[in-house]
């Protein structure tokens, strides 16, 4: 699993969205993300899993985003999102309860 981290604001409102796919062996990362952040599939051309991160590295919520028009809402809690393609966060662990720490 490699890792790309989105740090700028303009990285982090583009995220997945116009990728000709998701790379399956890739693990999205949305540093900041807080309670409240609301993040959707739009312009997103296959599903993703979006897990949230706590400060102290577990995983809160797991949720499979089906485009184009999932809404969901970071947790209270939150500090970190990671997206992949559909199916690879449980393949990898990242399920609510485990211990996520990338960074």
């Amino acid at each position: 699993m490699r890792f790309i981290v989105f740090e700028t604001p303009e990285e982090k409102a583009q995220g997945l969205q116009h990728m000709p796919w998701i790379d399956d062996q890739t693990a999205y990362l949305f540093p900041d993300t807080y309670g409240g952040a609301v993040f959707h599939s739009q312009n997103v051309r296959e599903p993703f899993d979006i897990a949230f991160v706590d400060e102290d590295g577990i995983v809160l919520d797991l949720v499979r985003m089906q485009p184009p028009r999932a809404l969901v809402q970071a947790p209270e809690g939150s500090v970190m999102a990671v997206e992949t393609k559909a199916g690879r966060c449980a393949m990898w662990g990242i399920l609510p309860g485990a211990t996520f720490a990338p960074l």
